[in-house]
């Protein structure tokens, strides 16, 4: 239960944040505007993530700066933010992690996605929900604190990873050359707490490239379920594959066909694009077009052993849960593992696939890679990479996990109790870390009492990794007096047990 004092806390986090809503708007609109992908081919020197991650932490120095901050940049792979009366190094730190790097836009946007705008309460665009509204939510929370002279036993920081999308190696450099902070807030989740993450396997296998096959390419990312797929093909007829596709079986999704100049035929599957963390969310556009070629009338146009690819690679990847491979799992703690097929494409004579799997806490990661590295030798191809990630677990009764969970349950008044996800954050690599919002959960019944926002109807999709990115900022509204409530709750728990 609040006391007086945070009666009076919240409510004027509410109007605080209220008396500034333009300006976090724009700043956040601002912020979304620079196309802030991850790409380690674009290296440069304090610039290990290409020219788009290095602007993005330029806007947040002065963004910074604007508001009176402090700023450190840590070689290029990661920011600090904190007050203008703390001393560099900090001691004792509480850190609050977010991650100013997005995935690429992808297919399937009704709007420009790094033009965002705002329309009903919404701002629609790359990086809004993932994790740009967050970012931007710290730099109004350190104004807060500032603003309302409220003290910490452990200073404050905001720190912002630049390659949280592309496999945490972020802040596995920055634990590295500085160390961890003392303790982290990730802010790259949802509410109330999230005690534990799935472990993660990213594997990519080359497989035999089939007579016929020019190229496939699909998808946009590991961790984003493919939306489109396009597969072109050479010396078939490709009238009489047309004839063949005619009321064709496509799973759901869509597709073109067009003959090309040369004679060649292409074919683009669309699909549905979704977190990896939640591959069933999505339509894998490779699985439309084994559905859709995936016949003895298009084996005897395209050839068996193109069909026979496709099938093979639809197998692995549909359900979306391990079976195909042979390592389905599923536990109390954790779940169901799930198997995303984020990228497909052709080189040097083989099609090349990436998978994205997030495994059961209670699995063993080299049993996945096992399983996997057996299938794809039975189908004739090998494995070309492969990173693994461990699981996170912190105990559902640690007293930071309950302190922060009855911040949340107090401020907002919808009792939630701490969950497991698929999905990975930076606490993965950062010790001492907890995850603490900033989303809410997706539950129809605090649609319906007015506590969350539904998602708007003038865009399709619109969730995370998705196309038509959209965020609710009343719901960032909703979340600021929780966030100011957590950690000031959390600065003295920590206290109260040194």
């Amino acid at each position: 239960m609040l006391n007086p004092t945070e009666v009076d806390l919240v409510a004027k986090a509410l109007a605080w944040f209220d008396s500034h809503r333009g300006e976090y708007v724009e700043d956040l609109k601002r912020w979304i505007r620079i196309p802030s992908v991850s790409d380690v081919s674009q290296a440069a020197q304090g610039a290990p993530y290409g020219p788009g991650v290095s602007a993005m932490f330029e806007e947040i120095a002065d963004t910074a700066q604007a508001y009176g901050f402090q700023s450190r940049n840590h070689e290029g792979y990661a920011m600090s933010v904190f007050a203008r009366d703390v001393q560099w190094p900090l001691s004792k730190d509480i850190a609050v992690l977010s991650h100013a790097d997005v995935v690429p836009a992808g297919p399937g946007w009704l709007s420009d996605p790094f033009d965002p705008y705002e329309r009903e309460g919404y701002v629609v665009g790359r990086g809004a929900r993932d994790d740009k509204a967050m970012c931007v939510l710290g730099m109004f929370l350190l104004r807060f604190f500032d603003d309302e002279r409220l003290a910490f036993s452990h200073p404050l920081r905001l720190m912002y990873g630049g390659a949280e999308e592309t496999g945490l190696h972020d802040m596995e450099h920055y634990v590295a050359a500085h160390g961890a902070p003392y303790r982290t807030v990730v802010t790259d989740c949802a509410f109330p707490v999230n005690y534990a993450q799935k472990g993660e396997v990213v594997v990519t296998a080359a497989l035999p490239l089939p007579e016929h096959v020019e190229s496939i390419r699909a998808g946009v990312a590991p961790n984003a379920v493919a939306g489109e797929a396009v597969l072109a093909l050479s010396d078939v007829d490709g009238e009489r594959l047309r004839s063949a596709l005619s009321g064709a079986d496509t799973a759901g999704g869509s597709f073109e066909f067009s003959v090309e100049a040369d004679g060649g035929v292409s074919i683009k599957a669309v699909g549905r694009s979704a977190h990896a963390a939640g591959p069933q969310d999505g339509l894998n556009a490779m699985h439309v077009l084994a559905a859709m070629l995936g016949t003895q009338e298009c084996a005897a146009i395209i050839g068996n052993d193109a069909v026979d690819l496709l099938k093979t690679i639809d197998s692995w990847t549909v359900p979306q849960f391990g079976e195909g491979f042979g390592f389905a799992c599923e536990d109390a703690e954790s779940g169901r593992t799930t198997c995303n097929l984020g990228i497909v494409k052709t080189s040097e004579g083989t099609v090349q696939v990436t998978y994205d799997i997030r495994f059961a806490i209670s699995q063993n990661a080299q049993d996945v890679v096992d399983a996997i590295t057996a299938k794809v030798a039975d189908a004739g191809g090998e494995l070309t990479s492969l990173e693994v990630g461990d699981p996170y677990y912190l105990p559902r009764d640690d007293y930071q996990v309950t302190t922060l969970v009855e911040a949340y349950n107090d401020v907002f008044g919808v009792p939630a109790e701490p969950f497991a996800i698929g999905g990975g954050t930076h606490s993965r690599v950062v010790p001492d870390s907890i995850n603490f919002g900033p989303c809410f959960p997706e539950d129809p019944e605090l649609v319906a009492m007015g506590k969350v926002k539904p998602p708007p109807d003038f865009v399709k999709d619109g969730g995370a990794h998705g196309a038509n990115e959209t965020v609710s900022v009343d719901d960032f509204r909703e979340a600021f007096p929780i966030f100011v409530i957590g950690l000031l709750r959390l600065d003295a728990a920590l206290k109260a047990h040194e």
